[in-house]
């Protein structure tokens, strides 16, 4: 029971990361298509939205939740939004949003020491990018208009806004199934405990008769 109350809720939560990231992927790589995006980051999203589709069909065959979530949070974090940050406009874009997102995802799904080492050497990298972008704004891929930038920032805002309600309302949703299964067993372990008391009275009283009986 303890077991499947840790799981399930977060086996909901690792579903609704495949799929928000999926989307975001393939929209994204579809929305920097519209506008004429340069080629690159295009194929980096859509690049991205394969990967996250075997990553979930791997997770479906084999249920190791452990290292497929671990390899999730290490290819977002140190290869694709640390790419996407050079090559679709640093911090003049969309990618520091989902960076938020990103340390959202990381604490949703690692736990104890690896949770707190992939953060911090996370926020090491984000900060590394700041630095690079500062001091060689050359690297960075800039958007090649305003209006471009402008689209391209309020869909990954609005993304972003959906995707936190997303994750939160499945992280609050599954956590109450749980809480009110919990309830229930409990409730119905009580029940019990009621039947067995009131079972062991009645046994008592038979002995106590029969005992004295016996003594007449």
């Amino acid at each position: 029971m303890k077991e499947e109350m840790t799981t399930a809720p977060r086996y909901r939560i690792f579903n609704a990361i495949f799929l928000v990231g999926i989307f975001m992927s393939f929209s994204c790589a579809f929305l920097n298509y519209l506008l004429g995006s340069k080629t690159i980051g295009i194929l980096a999203s859509f690049l991205c939205g394969i990967i996250t589709i075997g990553l979930y069909a791997a997770f479906k065959i084999t249920k190791n939740y452990s290292l497929v979530s671990f390899i999730v949070v290490i290819f977002l974090s140190f290869v694709f939004f640390p790419t996407m940050w050079l090559i679709t406009g640093g911090t003049h874009g969309s990618i520091p949003y989902y960076v938020i997102i990103n340390a959202g995802i990381i604490a949703l799904l690692l736990t104890g020491l690896k949770r707190k080492v992939v953060f911090l050497l996370f926020a090491l990298v984000v900060g590394v990018l700041m630095v690079i972008e500062y001091q060689n704004p050359n690297m960075i891929v800039a958007y090649d208009s305003q209006l471009i930038r402008y689209f391209d920032f309020a869909f990954g805002l609005f993304v972003c806004l959906f995707s936190v309600v997303i994750l939160i309302a499945v992280l609050i949703d599954g956590y109450t199934v749980e809480l009110q299964k919990s309830e229930r067993y409990l409730f119905a372990l009580e029940e019990q405990n009621k039947e067995i008391d009131a079972k062991n009275r009645l046994l008592e009283k038979r002995n106590k008769r029969q005992c004295h009986r016996s003594s007449k």
